[in-house]
């Protein structure tokens, strides 16, 4: 991602995945044409040489990304993010600074999320876990369920004022019933 402030990527994610949600127009043109898209509607570039993948989550399968992040990205202060996407920022902060929980992500994607974000995911679902680099980038297209519905409510309350999951994975988190504690050493 191109010379732009960590919070307003995060911002971008996020607004992409609310209107993934909410405008069906929009998650069609997304998937034909996301260099466009993001380009047209957010002013978000990149470079030509970087490839950029969509992943589209299921009702059995989501994907994790592990976002590039520059070690100035790493280093900066949780507290100078919007309450909103402090949760966002560490949990890249911590997959990028200890290699054992990055692992841990890679190989069992579903303990480690749910040890990390205090929840318990069903047996059915599976989650993937993707790593970016400075050549390749996802971006994540939410489920909709069979009648098309947003978010489910728990995944709304569970991103409600600040909550301690991120939006991109309030659906996937939401399913543990509506368990949506906070892990220690969140917010």
């Amino acid at each position: 991602m191109e010379t732009m402030p960590l919070s307003k990527k995060i911002d971008i994610f996020n607004q992409v995945n609310t209107l993934c949600r909410e405008d069906e127009e929009f998650r069609n043109d997304l998937k034909a044409n996301p260099r466009g898209v993001l380009t047209k509607r957010f002013g978000f570039q990149l470079k030509t040489n970087i490839e950029l993948l969509l992943l589209e989550d299921t009702e059995d399968l989501n994907h994790v990304v592990i976002h590039d992040m520059s070690q100035d990205e790493l280093n900066q202060n949780p507290e100078d993010f919007p309450a909103s996407q402090r949760t966002d920022f560490q949990f890249l902060q911590k997959t990028h600074s200890d290699p054992e929980f990055q692992q841990k992500l890679m190989k069992e994607p579903t303990p480690t999320l749910e040890d990390y974000f205090g929840v318990s995911l069903p047996k059915s679902l599976t989650l993937k876990t993707y790593i970016e680099n400075p050549n390749t980038q996802y971006l994540v297209i939410p489920h909709l369920d069979a009648n098309g519905d947003e978010l489910t409510d728990d995944a709304l309350e569970a991103v409600a004022g600040g909550s301690s999951i991120p939006l991109y994975l309030a659906d996937t988190l939401s399913k543990s019933c509506g368990n949506t504690t906070t892990a220690p050493g969140m917010l």
